[in-house]
């Protein structure tokens, strides 16, 4: 699994870089890709208007062929925002608070062992 918080359509920088020094090992092994983001209640696709992945690392991810590209809600405290964050935030209203569903993520990321169960056998 690789994956990246969200933050105005891109994912965190250090995710990005590891992505592309790896693209060669990753399309070599299954691999499973995830995004979070989206405050607030609903569908993370349909708050982010249809977007499920960035589109910068998009030919990498097609390079790659992720078994499951998911998408998940997000955090956002303003505790741990700078300032030009804060702003950000401020005039799109995004959300505040922690709006992650654990039981979708564990259930994704159990489906994934199970998965992978099976290929070892």
């Amino acid at each position: 699994m690789v994956g990246s918080a969200v933050y105005v359509g891109q994912w965190r920088k250090e995710a990005a870089t590891f992505l592309e020094e790896n693209e060669k090992s990753l399309a070599e092994r299954p691999v499973w890709l995830f995004s979070s983001g989206p405050t607030g209640e609903g569908d993370p696709v349909d708050l982010m208007k249809g977007w499920r992945f960035p589109e910068a690392q998009q030919p990498i991810a097609d390079h790659i062929q992720p078994r499951d590209i998911a998408f998940f809600h997000g955090v956002l405290d303003t505790k741990k925002l700078s300032l030009p964050e804060k702003l950000v935030s401020k005039g799109v209203k995004a959300p505040l608070g922690d709006f992650r569903d654990w039981e979708v993520i564990t259930s994704w990321a159990r489906a994934i062992a199970e998965a992978l169960k099976k290929e070892a056998s």
